[in-house]
Formats: C-alpha cells, sequence, structure tokens
C-alpha cells in the first residue's frame, strides 16, 4: 500500500490513522488513534473491546477479528486493569492488523503504551 500524508496543518481526531518514528526498533509504524491526552485507556477481557474513559471504542469499521493469545501476553498489564492515563502531548495508538494469526503481535500502545505526538511524522489522507 501507499500513503498520502498531510504533514502539517493537522488536528488529529480518534480513529485517525498516522505514521510515526518508533524508538524502541527504529522503524516508521502506522497505527490509528484510539486516545489522546487525558484519556483513560483499558481492555475489557471479558467483552474484548477496548475502553476509553469508561465507554467502549467502536472499532467495527476498521476492526472485526478476534485476538490471538499472544495479544494478551505482550499487554502492558494496566490496560487490563484501572486503565492507563494518557499524558498531554501523547498518544494511544492501534494497529488495525491485531488478528493475525500465529506468534504476531501488533507493535502498538497495548505493548509500549503512549506514543509522544512529537513522533507523529503525517497524519495519513488516503490509502492507495
Amino acid at each position: 500500500d501507499r500513503l498520502i500524508l498531510l504533514k502539517r496543518g493537522y488536528e488529529l481526531d480518534y480513529g485517525d490513522i498516522v505514521v510515526f518514528h518508533r524508538e524502541e526498533d527504529a522503524e516508521s509504524a502506522v497505527k490509528r488513534i484510539i486516545g489522546k491526552g487525558g484519556d483513560v485507556i483499558a481492555f475489557d477481557q471479558t467483552a474484548l473491546k477496548w475502553v476509553r474513559n469508561g465507554e467502549y471504542v467502536d472499532e467495527s469499521e476498521y476492526f472485526g477479528g478476534e485476538y490471538s493469545e499472544s495479544y494478551f501476553s505482550s499487554m502492558k498489564i494496566e490496560l487490563l486493569g484501572d486503565g492507563l492515563t494518557i499524558p498531554d502531548g501523547h498518544l494511544f495508538v492501534l494497529g488495525d492488523n491485531r488478528n493475525m494469526p500465529g506468534s504476531y503481535v501488533s507493535k502498538d500502545s497495548h505493548m509500549y503504551g503512549a506514543l509522544p505526538q512529537s513522533s507523529v511524522l503525517g497524519k495519513v489522507l488516503k490509502i492507495i
């Protein structure tokens, strides 16, 4: 896939897709915004849904799969309890391909925590 990015003059909102530099492995990544500064993000293991500020996040437009066991084993423990408060100037991002078979695990905020917004290289306008 090829991406058309807006590199300046944009506002970020829930559901937007961003490209960012991932310091953990010195690569760029493409993920979707689930949380912003001030939000409390948690994962409800019974419902198998993400929770933002006490409400389920509707991901039906872009994620309809099931989670693998390896996804849970890599999850930050705070997300399974009361949740993780996202600091100001940070984002909580998740990959749309969280349901890949086998041992694949999306390298996103479920694993690394909040992403500094300064790491964002641009907002995806279109995927071609």
